[in-house]
C-alpha cells in the first residue's frame, strides 16, 4: 500500500455481494479511505445507482457473467454489454482493473495456454516454459486419447481441465490420469496437460502497474509414475477442494 494520501481518487468496485463478503471488501474500503480514496460499490447488474458518476479507477470481478455470455447466455450477454458501455462512458483516464479484453482470455483455457506458450523464454539460467498439452475436442479424440496425447508429447501423469475456465461448476471439475489408457471423468472439450511436480505449492502473482503481490496456495502433491500401483487410474477432483487457502484434500499431502 502507498505511504501518502491519494487526493480525490475515486474508485468503483463492481463486485457481487457474495464476492464482497468473501474478500472482506469493507475492510479494503476502510483501508483505502485512510489514504483519501473515495469508494463506491455496485453489482454488475445494478449499475443504475452510479450511472452518472465518473471514476478514476474501476475494480471489477465479472468473470462469471463474462463466461456465461461466451456460452450463449443472453441475460449475461446483456449485463456484460451494459458494463462495457458503462466503462466506455468513463473518462479516457479511467483505469480498469482488469481490462475486460485481457481478463476474458482467461475464461478459455485453450486461449490461455496459447498466450502462455508465447511467453516461453530463457532468462539467464532460468527457462520459462509451459507443460505440453493437447485439446481433446470430441468423442473421436477421446476414443483415440492415447494417440492424441502421444502426438502432443503429453506424458503421464496427465491433468485434465475443461476448456471453459469460469462460469460453471464443471469449469472446476478436473481429473488426474495415471495411465494414457485411463478414461477421463470429464467430457470433451477439455485440455489434457502433462502434470509437472511442483511440491504441492501453487504460486499466484497479482500485478497492478509496477506493484505486485505473491501468495502461496495449496496444490496437488508430487505424483510419481508408479503412483498407479495402488491408486485408481483416474482421480477426479474439484479444483476448489485442492487450491484454496485452507484446502486439506487427500491430493494435497
Amino acid at each position: 500500500m502507498m505511504d501518502e494520501p491519494c487526493a480525490s481518487v475515486s474508485v468503483l468496485f463492481v463486485i457481487s455481494a457474495k464476492k464482497q463478503r468473501h474478500i472482506d471488501l469493507q475492510r479494503v474500503i476502510k483501508t483505502a479511505r485512510k489514504y483519501g480514496m473515495i469508494c463506491d460499490v455496485a453489482e454488475v447488474d445494478a449499475l443504475e445507482a452510479v450511472r452518472e458518476n465518473t471514476y478514476d479507477v474501476i475494480v471489477h470481478k465479472v468473470t462469471e457473467f463474462a463466461a456465461l455470455s461466451r456460452q450463449g447466455d443472453k441475460k449475461a450477454a446483456r449485463i456484460i454489454d451494459a458494463f462495457k458501455a458503462f466503462i466506455a462512458s468513463q473518462p479516457s483516464s479511467c483505469v480498469v482493473v482488469d481490462p475486460l479484453a485481457r481478463s476474458e482470455v482467461l475464461l478459455d483455457r485453450e486461449l490461455t495456454f496459447t498466450k502462455l506458450r508465447q511467453c516461453t523464454t530463457t532468462h539467464g539460467t532460468w527457462r520459462i516454459t509451459t507443460p505440453t498439452s493437447a485439446v481433446i475436442r470430441s468423442q473421436d479424440d477421446l476414443a483415440n486419447l492415447e494417440a492424441r496425447l502421444s502426438e502432443a508429447g503429453v506424458e503421464v501423469p496427465v491433468i485434465c481441465k475443461s476448456v471453459t475456465a469460469h462460469g460453471s461448476k464443471a469449469a472446476h471439475e478436473m481429473c488426474l490420469l495415471l495411465s494414457t489408457q485411463a478414461s477421463p471423468s470429464i467430457a470433451p472439450p477439455f485440455i489434457a496437460q502433462t502434470f509437472v511436480p511442483h511440491n504441492a505449492v501453487l504460486i499466484k502473482v497479482f500485478v497492478v502497474g509496477d506493484s505486485f503481490t505473491v501468495c502461496h496456495r495449496p496444490s496437488i502433491r508430487n505424483l510419481q509414475h508408479n503412483s498407479a500401483t495402488h491408486a485408481p487410474l483416474c482421480i477426479p477432483f474439484d479444483s476448489h477442494d485442492v487450491s484454496k487457502p485452507h484446502s486439506e484434500s487427500h491430493l494435497n499431502v
